[in-house]
């Protein structure tokens, strides 16, 4: 009776033991890395918030961040590697710089906290994937018949939706022509995209031709990779001629006339 008392109390013991190592990882520090944008064009900034709820600079709590490309390379530059010292104010901004080339990349954030000797010990880290991506360039030529210029606000209409980003006042000239050209961030891998250019109305000064959806344009996103393949093409059949033209230009050897029969 005594050995199941006994065996009874340890049990409660371990069982109230595990009920306060639950209670303190519910309330542990929150370390957070957080980014809505996951694409960004290359060259270009992107932000990510870093959060260490819980925790303050008294706590001599520090994060350093770095980003790698897909094989594991520092992309030096990208982001300042010295370390940040946690403040009160959470989350905090922390501003990348995307590589100028295109490829998948990651942003690594590693936390740190300082003894009282100046020992720092990892505390945690995270880690957030984006992608880098060359824009396509779309460009719309407008032409104005009239005898006057034509000034208008101007938007790019992607696949059935406005890039507010796009906006641009314009001027076309009287009897002439005007390009306009927007960099679009390709967001995603369907082989076909329309677009094409609408002004606001009450922006458009005159007849401008070339507005509207009946004066769409096509693109694939695959054309840069034909393009390299028709310029690989065209540099294959030009050492075709050369070696052609070689060989119908190269003099033809006389090893004289054939042995008579006896």
């Amino acid at each position: 009776m005594n050995a199941f008392l006994i065996a009874a109390l340890l049990a409660l013991t371990c069982f109230a033991g595990a009920a306060v190592l639950a209670s303190d990882d519910s309330e542990a520090v929150s370390i957070g890395l957080n980014g809505d944008a996951d694409w960004v064009q290359t060259g270009k900034t992107i932000e990510f918030e870093v959060d260490a709820s819980g925790y303050a600079s008294s706590d001599n709590v520090a994060f350093t961040a770095a980003v790698y490309d897909s094989s594991g390379r520092l992309m030096s530059g990208a982001v300042a590697t010295s370390e940040h010292s946690v403040s009160s104010d959470y989350p905090r901004t922390l501003t990348v710089t995307a590589p100028k080339t295109a490829g998948d990349y990651r942003l690594v954030v590693t936390f740190t906290q300082e003894d009282d000797s100046g020992a720092k010990t990892e505390i945690g880290q995270r880690a957030l994937p984006f992608k880098a991506v060359d824009p396509v360039e779309l460009s719309v030529k407008l032409s104005n018949t009239q005898d006057a210029d034509r000034t208008m606000v101007v938007y790019f209409v992607i696949n059935g939706v406005r890039a507010d980003d796009s906006r641009q006042e314009i001027t076309v000239p009287a009897n002439g022509s005007k390009t306009v050209t927007y960099d679009y961030l390709v967001r995603d891998l369907q082989q076909e995209t329309t677009f094409y250019l609408e002004a606001e109305s009450d922006s458009l000064g005159g007849d401008v031709q070339g507005l509207g959806p009946e004066h769409s344009h096509t693109f694939y996103v695959n054309d840069n990779d034909y393009t390299l393949y028709e310029a690989l093409a065209v540099i294959v059949l030009i050492i075709v001629a050369i070696l052609a033209i070689y060989v119908y230009r190269k003099p033809v050897k006389n090893y004289g006339k054939p042995k008579s029969r006896r």
